[in-house]
């Protein structure tokens, strides 16, 4: 029997905000707030990596999770912070599984209360 799970064609997308690592095995920078943490403004840019210009891109059609194949999106993809935007609508208050997939660590926020926290090396 195969699962029946349905994934979340639409996202935005910014990355490329280095984040400092003390040592081996220590992403203490997961806990640094970037700017999309303080406003969220999809028409913003900022200062990314290596100076370069950043800004949201509009992913669609891609299922979400590892099938958006950010490291191929966007140079570098180590040692960097990305964020990720979508929404979710449902007529009735519900609770639903959240399933979570990450390289390295990982920090979920939900309607701007954080939820999940993963700040450790897979």
């Amino acid at each position: 029997m195969v699962p029946k799970r349905s994934y979340i064609p639409e996202w935005y997308v910014i990355v490329l905000f280095f984040f400092f690592q003390a040592e081996d095995g220590i992403r203490d920078g997961l806990d640094e707030v970037y700017p999309p943490e303080k406003e969220l403004d999809l028409t913003a840019t900022y200062k990314g990596a290596a100076g370069q210009k950043v800004g949201w891109k509009k992913l669609n059609g891609r299922p979400g999770g590892y099938a958006m194949a950010l490291w191929e999106q966007f140079e570098p993809s180590e040692f960097i912070i990305s964020y990720a935007l979508t929404h979710v609508y449902s007529p009735i208050d519900q609770t639903l599984p959240l399933l979570v997939g990450s390289d390295d660590g990982a920090k979920i926020f939900l309607n701007g209360q954080e939820i999940y926290r993963f700040l450790d090396v897979r």
